[in-house]
């Protein structure tokens, strides 16, 4: 396999420091919070948009409404609307596009490749993640967002569709239980397999959504 072409200057020495971190400081993460992996999230996904103009990472956005309060997801990759012409703002209510949103949540010292799967089951975090996509597509009206439930560096993924929304979409709704969401393999975060997936994830909205992005946004 080919492998993924970085923009972010110096990126494999960058993420590669952010891990190397977690691991040499682990004795003062007793309580094992995922705080210490937004570092090497946060270079990973701007690594795949600090090509485009008119996309950012968005730490912990608030997707908040006067009726219902705040779903607040640790990232967001947005995609402002605003200079890419009327037909791509007239479903949209806010000026701009979550193309995906990414849940990360702790993990234990013992844990790795061979026993993460496990953890990933959660039917609470699963329901977070999938309450999480119903309110990005009715905060801003797209046809559907990536979704990645992460534990610490290992990561998978579901695209959901506002079609499967019973809430914001009249039409017959596909299930969205949390045992009715199909996910990806696992990946593990600054590996060549994670970084070409993530970059692809980026395209892949954008053609499911209809918005033209790539490197002139």
């Amino acid at each position: 396999m080919a492998q993924p072409q970085h923009i972010l200057p110096h990126y494999m020495r960058k993420i590669r420091f952010a891990i190397d971190i977690i691991a040499n400081t682990n004795a003062g993460n007793p309580d094992a919070i995922e705080t210490p992996y937004y570092a090497p999230w946060d270079i990973a996904l701007n690594d795949i948009v600090c090509a485009t103009r008119n996309c950012i990472v968005h730490p912990q956005p608030a997707l908040r409404t006067p009726e219902d309060g705040a779903r607040i997801p640790d990232f967001a990759i947005a995609l402002n609307l605003s200079q890419l012409g009327w037909a791509l703002n007239t479903r949209n209510r806010r000026g701009f596009y979550y193309i995906m949103g990414i849940e990360n949540k702790r993990i234990n010292p013992e844990d790795n490749a061979n026993n993460i799967q496990a953890n990933f089951e959660s039917n609470g975090v699963i329901t977070q993640v999938r309450n999480q996509a119903k309110y990005i597509c009715s905060y801003t009206g797209q046809d559907m967002v990536v979704c990645i439930y992460a534990i610490g560096l290992y990561w998978r993924y579901t695209c959901l569709y506002k079609r499967c929304m019973s809430e914001i979409y009249a039409g017959p709704s596909e299930s969205m239980t949390p045992g009715a969401i199909e996910w990806s393999q696992i990946y593990t975060l600054g590996t060549p397999a994670s970084d070409d997936k993530l970059q692809w994830l980026k395209t892949h909205a954008a053609q499911r959504n209809g918005w033209p992005i790539n490197t002139s946004l």
